[in-house]
């Protein structure tokens, strides 16, 4: 129905002929009554859960996630420069990155830099309900998933007790900017944000998720790891690959 939907136009256009377009091929619907929201909640976590695969796989992994809250919540911005400290920003369109990873963040210098790991990321699931931060490790060759746990527990761990420096905290301030544009560079992607942000709250959700995230404070990054980087509140997961037969 009409009045539960939107309609995103990005692009090189006459609006007038563009609106003519649309009127023809929409104006025929009625509206409808709107189907009533859901009030179903997932329960809250109480206790780590763990759980270990072993499957056919080119290498072993990590990924440890936390509870978040939606993407609408106040938190949101400090937990976005959080993901950025901790394991690198790529966007709230994942897909737009690619390959390309971060090496400007505390995973990448405990984790790779010191060969412990191949690839590490950090993975902020911006949704309409609440979510998922997601920290994963690919492990190197003979390296040992307790040893590669423990030194991203440290690091969490770091990022409760202490602030984060003032470069830090401007290089994850660069970063949200940089990848702000990078997403912007085509209507395609254009036109996935302004939808994307339409379904959250608004069509510029996504710029105003970025300008908050650059006045969010260090004690605010420190308070928010405080608050849901917590062992009763994650999951952990272990991959173990084995060779295929």
């Amino acid at each position: 129905a009409p009045n539960n939907a939107s309609l995103i136009l990005v692009g090189g256009f006459d609006p007038a002929v563009a609106m003519q377009h649309i009127r023809e091929a929409f104006s025929p619907l009625r509206p409808e009554a709107p189907p009533d929201p859901l009030r179903l909640s997932e329960p809250d976590q109480r206790g780590e859960r763990r759980s270990d695969l072993v499957r056919p796989g080119p290498a072993d992994l990590l990924s440890v996630g936390w509870h978040i809250p939606a993407a609408s919540h106040e938190d949101t911005s400090a937990l976005i420069v959080l993901a950025t400290l901790l394991g690198g920003w790529r966007g709230l369109i994942p897909f737009a990155a690619g390959d390309w990873r971060s090496r400007s963040n505390r995973l990448y210098r405990a984790l790779v830099e010191t060969k412990l790991a191949t690839d590490v990321g950090v993975r902020l699931e911006v949704k309409i309900d609440p979510s998922l931060l997601i920290a994963s490790a690919t492990l190197a060759s003979g390296s040992s998933p307790d040893r590669v746990e423990e030194v991203l527990d440290r690091e969490v761990d770091r990022l409760r007790r202490t602030l984060p420096a003032k470069a830090e905290m401007e290089r994850a301030r660069q970063q949200l900017r940089s990848w702000a544009r990078y997403e912007q560079d085509g209507v395609t992607f254009q036109g996935i944000l302004l939808s994307a942000g339409e379904g959250l709250s608004s069509w510029d959700f996504g710029e105003r998720l970025v300008a908050q995230a650059e006045k969010v404070r260090p004690d605010r990054v420190r308070d928010v790891a405080r608050k849901y980087l917590v062992e009763e509140h994650r999951s952990v997961v272990r991959f173990h690959a084995q060779e295929s037969p």
